[in-house]
C-alpha cells in the first residue's frame, strides 16, 4: 500500500472516530462497550498506519498534513470551564460557543423546572460527558457540566444514610406514602377479606438556597485545572454545607427552608448504654422501616467511644464507626450533643435542576476578590413521623 492509500485509510479511520463520539454526544451519554471496543480497534489500526508512514519516509504535502491535523483537531472538543465563564463575566468578555451552549442549557432546564434564574452563569445541575479516550495521541473529550445532582448522590452524608435523593423535579411535587395493606389467613377456597391501605402525601417545593464564595482575582487569572477543580469543590462544599446544616439544623419549616430533623422538643436522653438501646427499642419493629443507621455530632462519637457496653464491660458503645453493630455517620453539621436513629430512605431530598451563579466585581473589590452568589434550588421533607428518633447527651 502505497502513501497516498494510507493517508486516505488513516482519514477513514479518523472520520469512524467522529462518527462514533458525535452519536454519543449528541445523545448525551456514556461510550458503551461496543463502541469503546470499537475506537481501541481503530487506535491500533491508525498507530500501524503511522508506522508505515514512517518507514516510508515520506514527505507529505502540506495540503494533506493540514488535512490530516484538521481532521484529528476535531477530535478533540473543549471542556467547560467554570473559571473560564466567571473570568468572561467579570471583564465584560463575550462567552465562547461552547460556555454559551451551557448557559442556554442551564436556562432552558430552570425554566423546565419552573424556577428563576438572575445570574449571568446557569449551569445544568446534572452533568452529562461521554468519555475521554485517546486515539493515537488525540484525546476525544465530550463536554462535562459541573455536577451538583450527582455529588449530592454520592459524596454526601445523605447517600451514606440512605436518603432518596430525586433530581430533575419540575415545579411542585406530591410524595406519594401509602401504608402497608393488612394481610389475613384464608381457608383454601375463602374469599380474601379486601384491605385498603391509606394513602397520603408529603409536598416538595423548590426553596431556594443561597450562598456566597469569594474568589480572589489572582486565583482567578491561572489557566489550570488544579484551580477548576479548587472552585468547583468550593462552590459543592457551601452548597451540600447549607443543606446539610439545614436539614440536620433544629429550625422549623417554612416557605422558603426545609424543617430541621432536630426542630422541637427532644425527650430523649443518652446517658448510658441503656438509654441507646431504650431509643432503639421506639424504632424497631415499626412498620414500613428498614435498614436503621445513626447520625451524630463529633462530640456525640467522642463520648459513645469511651461509654462501656453494658454492666459487665464487654466494650465500647461506638466501636469501628458503628453503634453495637449499627453504622453511624459523623458530622460538623449535626450540634453538639445531638445524635439521631432511624430509616434515612424516609428522609426525601427533592432538587430542581439548575444552578444560577451572579458574579458580583465590586462588594470584594477593595479586598482583590469577587463573589460568586450561588442558587440552588432544593427541598426536604421526612416522609413518615416515626422513620426517626433523636435525643441529646
Amino acid at each position: 500500500m502505497n502513501s497516498v492509500e494510507l493517508i486516505e485509510k488513516k482519514n477513514n479511520l479518523v472520520n469512524d472516530v467522529l462518527s462514533i463520539t458525535s452519536k454519543a454526544r449528541k445523545e448525551i451519554r456514556m461510550l458503551t462497550d461496543e463502541e469503546n471496543t470499537q475506537l481501541t480497534e481503530i487506535e491500533n489500526k491508525i498507530k500501524e498506519i503511522n508506522e508505515e508512514l514512517r518507514q516510508l519516509d515520506v514527505q507529505l504535502p502540506e495540503e494533506v498534513e493540514n488535512n490530516i491535523k484538521n481532521t484529528e483537531r476535531k477530535m478533540t472538543e473543549k471542556r467547560f470551564s467554570l473559571v473560564t465563564a466567571i473570568r468572561n463575566v467579570a471583564s465584560n468578555r463575550q462567552q465562547d460557543e461552547l460556555t454559551q451552549a451551557v448557559i442556554d442549557a442551564g436556562q432552558e432546564n430552570m425554566r423546565s423546572a419552573q424556577t428563576a434564574y438572575t445570574g449571568q452563569i446557569q449551569v445544568p445541575a446534572s452533568e452529562f460527558r461521554t468519555v475521554t479516550k485517546s486515539v493515537e495521541g488525540v484525546d476525544v473529550v465530550a463536554t462535562d457540566i459541573f455536577d451538583v445532582a450527582q455529588a449530592i448522590h454520592n459524596k454526601s452524608v445523605f447517600a451514606e444514610l440512605g436518603c432518596r435523593i430525586i433530581d430533575g423535579l419540575v415545579g411542585d411535587v406530591q410524595f406519594p406514602v401509602v401504608s402497608e395493606a393488612n394481610a389475613t389467613w384464608e381457608s383454601e377456597t375463602a374469599t380474601t377479606a379486601a384491605t385498603t391501605p391509606t394513602f397520603t402525601s408529603v409536598k416538595l417545593a423548590p426553596k431556594r438556597l443561597s450562598c456566597v464564595v469569594p474568589i480572589s482575582k489572582m486565583l482567578l487569572a491561572q489557566d489550570s485545572a488544579g484551580v477548576e477543580r479548587a472552585l468547583r469543590t468550593e462552590i459543592l462544599k457551601a452548597v451540600m454545607g447549607k443543606l446539610e446544616g439545614t436539614i440536620f439544623g433544629s429550625a422549623a419549616g417554612s416557605a422558603t427552608q426545609p424543617a430541621g430533623i432536630f426542630n422541637g422538643t427532644i425527650s430523649n436522653t443518652v446517658a448510658a448504654f441503656s438509654d441507646i438501646t431504650a431509643l432503639e427499642a421506639t424504632l424497631d419493629g415499626k412498620d414500613g422501616l428498614n435498614e436503621k443507621k445513626y447520625v451524630m455530632a463529633p462530640n456525640v462519637k467522642a463520648l459513645l467511644r469511651t461509654m462501656i457496653k453494658g454492666t459487665n464491660g464487654t466494650g465500647m458503645v461506638m466501636e469501628n464507626g458503628e453503634v453495637d453493630g449499627t453504622k453511624a455517620a459523623v458530622t460538623g453539621f449535626v450540634a453538639n450533643d445531638k445524635l439521631a436513629y432511624g430509616d434515612w430512605s424516609n428522609l426525601v431530598i427533592g432538587i430542581w435542576d439548575g444552578l444560577d451563579i451572579v458574579v458580583d466585581n465590586y462588594t470584594l473589590a477593595a479586598d482583590g476578590c469577587i463573589r460568586l452568589v450561588i442558587n440552588f434550588y432544593c427541598d426536604a421533607q421526612l416522609v413518615r413521623n416515626n422513620a426517626i428518633a433523636v435525643a441529646t447527651i
